[in-house]
C-alpha cells in the first residue's frame, strides 16, 4: 500500500508583518528574513524562480508512505498480540502464550504434557471445549478425545515461531467453528532471525530444551524451518515428561496472490502422579509430592499438513483457499 502526500511551502513573514502593524510594532522595526522596503535597493539575487522548481513558493513535496494492511476486525473487542509482546518474556511453550491473551488465564494438571486448562471471560473452557484455537490456519481442537470434546494440545508449538496472536471474543464471525462460545484464539506462525538459530536452556527439576532454526535471509518471516526437543524430570517423583516437535513452512507469491504450505510433526508423552488418600496425608505415611507409585500419565502426537493460497481480486473481494 502506497500513500502520496503533497506540502506546499507557505510564505508566513507578510503574515506576521501585518500582526506587528496592527499592533503599532511594525514602524522601523527590522526583522531578519523580512521583505526589503518599497524603493530599497535589492540585498540578493531577485530573479524569479520557475515554478515547480526547488525552492519556490508553489513548488510541491512529494512523500510516499508504505505500510502493512491492517487485518480485517470482526468486533469491537477484537485484539492482536504481536511478536515483540510475546517475546517480552520467555515462556516454556506454545500455550504459555495463552497468558498473553487479555481475559485468559491458564492451569495444568496431572502432568506437564496434557493440554491446558483454559479460563477466558468467565467460561471455563475445559481443555478448549469452548474456546476455538487454530494454528496457521489449521484447527486445532480435536472433535472427540477422552479428556473431552474440544480438546486442543498447543505442546506442538514452540513459542519462538509465533508471530501473532489473533483473540476474537464471542461467536460474531461467520469463520467461527462449533467450539467458538466463548471465542476464537489464531496462532500465526513466523522467525525472523536470518541464519541458523541454535539455543540450549537447563533449569531446576532436570529441565532441559534444545531448540534449533532456520530462516534464509532473503525470505519472509513466514518461511522457516524449526525443531524442539524438550525434558523434564518434574518437581517430584512420577511427574517426568518430555517432547519433540518439527515444524517447517514456506510462503510464494504465485499468480497474483500468497500460497502458503506448512507441516508438522509431535510427539510427546508424560507421567502422571495422580491421587493421594488425605488419611495417609494426616497420619505421615505420605508427603506433599508422594505417589502410591502406579504407573500413570499418557503420549500424545500430531503429524499435519496445511495448504492455504489467498489473492486480491480487481472489485476489492479476496479469494482465499
Amino acid at each position: 500500500m502506497e500513500i502520496h502526500l503533497a506540502s506546499r511551502r507557505t510564505a508566513f513573514w507578510p503574515a506576521i508583518l501585518g500582526v506587528l502593524g496592527w499592533l503599532g510594532l511594525g514602524t522601523g522595526t527590522a526583522l531578519a528574513g523580512s521583505p526589503e522596503p518599497s524603493g530599497a535597493a535589492p540585498t540578493g539575487d531577485a530573479s524569479p524562480v520557475a515554478p515547480g522548481t526547488e525552492g519556490s513558493a508553489g513548488s510541491a513535496l512529494e512523500v510516499s508512505v508504505q505500510g502493512e494492511r491492517a487485518p480485517l476486525v470482526r468486533s469491537a473487542s477484537q485484539t492482536t498480540r504481536e511478536r515483540d509482546v510475546l517475546a517480552a518474556c520467555p515462556h516454556r511453550t506454545g500455550g504459555d502464550l495463552l497468558q498473553e491473551v487479555p481475559g485468559v488465564f491458564i492451569t495444568q494438571h496431572s502432568g506437564q504434557g496434557k493440554a491446558y486448562q483454559i479460563f477466558y471471560r468467565g467460561f471455563d473452557a475445559v481443555h478448549g471445549q469452548d474456546l476455538e484455537l487454530q494454528v496457521a490456519g489449521a484447527p486445532v481442537n480435536e472433535v472427540s478425545n477422552i479428556h473431552g470434546q474440544g480438546y486442543a494440545d498447543l505442546h506442538f508449538v514452540p513459542p519462538e515461531v509465533v508471530s501473532r496472536i489473533t483473540i476474537l471474543p464471542g461467536n460474531y464471525s461467520p469463520e467461527q467453528g462449533d467450539f467458538a462460545v466463548a471465542g476464537t484464539i489464531r496462532y500465526e506462525l513466523g522467525y525472523e532471525e536470518p541464519g541458523v538459530t541454535a539455543k540450549a536452556t537447563s533449569g531446576s527439576f532436570g529441565e532441559r530444551r534444545v531448540f534449533l532454526a532456520y530462516h534464509p535471509s532473503q525470505a519472509p518471516a513466514a518461511t522457516f524451518a524449526a525443531f524442539e526437543n524438550q525434558r523434564t524430570d518434574g518437581f517430584g517423583p512420577d511427574r517426568a515428561a518430555s517432547r519433540t516437535s518439527a515444524i517447517a513452512q514456506g510462503a510464494w507469491e504465485v499468480s497474483g496472490g500468497r500460497l502458503r504450505l506448512m507441516s508438522s510433526g509431535y510427539a510427546g508423552r508424560f507421567d502422571s502422579p495422580g491421587v493421594v488418600a488425605l488419611a495417609d496425608l494426616d497420619a505421615g505415611r505420605l508427603g506433599r509430592f508422594d505417589t502410591y507409585g502406579v504407573a500413570q500419565g499418557g503420549f500424545s502426537s500430531r503429524y499435519q499438513l496445511v495448504g492455504q493460497y489467498d489473492a486480491e481480486q480487481g472489485d476489492g473481494a479476496r479469494l482465499e483457499l
